[in-house]
């Protein structure tokens, strides 16, 4: 399943499929379509010192990311998908703001590694 996400006055396409060995289809479908909400409504914000603002569609308040080491993004503590996951529509909307998903998904499978 792939996501085209509108980026300014760019697009990138999100290959949700390239995680199809870790999800189930039914797993990728929701992040995916969340991500491309947060994206379309502008649901994201640059913050400091390598921190994003992510609207939140179950709290008042916006969830915040951070960027780590070889383009891995990390969603707050009130995240329950990020927590369960590692991996989050938040953490996936962020990617594709900064145009490196296909960067995030290598990070990603390597943590995945690490903790296997």
């Amino acid at each position: 399943m792939a996501i085209v996400l509108p980026h300014h006055k760019l697009t990138s396409v999100i290959n949700l499929q390239t995680l199809s060995d870790l999800f189930a289809e039914k797993d990728l479908q929701l992040p995916g379509e969340k991500a491309q909400r947060l994206s379309q409504e502008r649901g994201i914000w640059d913050g400091f010192e390598k921190t994003c603002l992510v609207k939140s569609e179950s709290l008042q308040m916006p969830h915040t990311m951070k960027a780590v080491s070889n383009n891995g993004y990390l969603c707050d503590n009130q995240c329950l998908s990020f927590k369960l996951r590692k991996l989050c529509a938040h953490t996936v909307a962020v990617a594709a703001h900064n145009r490196n998903v296909a960067a995030h998904f290598n990070w990603y499978r390597n943590q995945e590694k690490k903790t296997a």
